[in-house]
């Protein structure tokens, strides 16, 4: 059985952005979406229009790999504490086409975000038990 993790994989080597923007040894630690107030939702390999990406996108974020294993149930532990920090980039790697990528590469923004694992895993076990 083929983890969403190894999927993410896959498709970005499909859609070719393993090796051209991401490195081929890569490794997810994370699965995230991206919609726009539009209803526009980021999915790798499709197109997305000026006027649905204009207002700023809600992004969500289900990191994959904690330390359950290493939680207790007051929710306190060592690792639990640690802070960890997620950079998030988005760019446009064959702008303003497949066909005429003369702008490749566009970087649109960069952002980083930072939580304690202990506050990223309550968000994944509350999403998972809806």
């Amino acid at each position: 059985m083929t983890s969403p993790l190894d999927s993410i994989v896959v498709a970005l080597k499909r859609e070719e952005i393993i090796p051209d923007v991401i490195p081929p040894d890569f490794t997810p630690t994370f699965l995230f979406s991206i919609v726009y107030p539009t209803g526009c939702e980021v999915a790798t390999g499709n197109t997305l229009f000026r006027e649905d990406t204009l207002d700023e996108p809600d992004v969500v974020i289900t990191p994959m790999n904690l330390p359950f294993a290493n939680a207790d149930s007051t929710g306190e532990g060592d690792d639990l504490t640690k802070e960890v920090s997620y950079t998030l980039v988005m760019v446009d790697p064959d702008a303003p086409s497949r066909q005429d990528p003369r702008y490749r590469q566009f970087r649109h923004w960069v952002v980083r975000i930072t939580c304690s694992v202990a506050l990223c895993m309550h968000i994944l076990r509350t999403y998972l038990s809806n």
